[in-house]
């Protein structure tokens, strides 16, 4: 049916085939909104580019898709329920796994290739003022420039390289836990229209 602002409206079903069984329910509406990441276990609302849980479904689905029917809305929360049952959908958001190391680029979300990763510990960020905070306070560093440095000054002995520019990074969503960064491989097919090595993967230093 077509979306109506002033009107509930049904999803249309996909065939049976599409579907699995979990605790008895077939998984349909909820893959019809939602990207499943049951290696993270969480999923990508289609739409919205951001991740959700079972616990967060409802007020999502409540929010963000008011124009579904109240039935369906039911159904995709119980579905939601059914996937955290078999452990493929986080509770919450302290329950989802967060990528730990490189991975391919992640259907649905936005790519940033301005990432900043710190290479004592792999954080990243996206300004050079945060990155900069974050290896003072986490990691003891000192700007080798100081206030009213030159541009380019260093300390004797300098500290060497504190992070590198360049890393192509997602996030999950934009609040909370969920805005930490991770790195990301883009396809070949990406690097080939202009955004990959030759965009330049430079080192920063503090």
């Amino acid at each position: 049916m077509i979306q109506d602002s002033n009107k509930a409206v049904t999803i249309g079903q996909p065939p049976i085939l599409a579907s699995e069984q979990r605790r008895g329910l077939h998984i349909i509406l909820f893959d019809k909104l939602f990207i499943r990441l049951p290696a993270f276990q969480t999923a990508i609302c289609r739409e919205h580019s951001t991740a959700v849980t079972a616990k967060s479904v409802a007020s999502h689905v409540d929010l963000q898709h008011c124009f579904l029917a109240p039935g369906d809305r039911r159904r995709i929360v119980e579905e939601a329920s059914a996937l955290q049952d078999d452990g493929l959908l986080a509770a919450d958001v302290d329950s989802i796994r967060f990528p730990n190391k490189i991975i391919p680029a992640i259907d649905g979300l936005p790519i940033w290739r301005d990432g900043k990763k710190c290479l004592q510990c792999g954080y990243i960020r996206r300004t050079r003022q945060h990155i900069q905070r974050h290896c003072r306070l986490e990691h003891g560093w000192v700007n080798p420039r100081g206030r009213g440095g030159k541009p380019g000054a260093r300390l004797a002995g300098g500290l060497g390289e504190a992070w590198v520019d360049g890393v192509y990074c997602q996030r999950l969503g934009q609040t909370g836990a969920l805005q930490r960064l991770f790195e990301v491989v883009l396809p070949a097919s990406e690097k080939g229209e202009g955004q990959g090595e030759s965009d330049g993967q430079g080192r920063g230093r503090l």
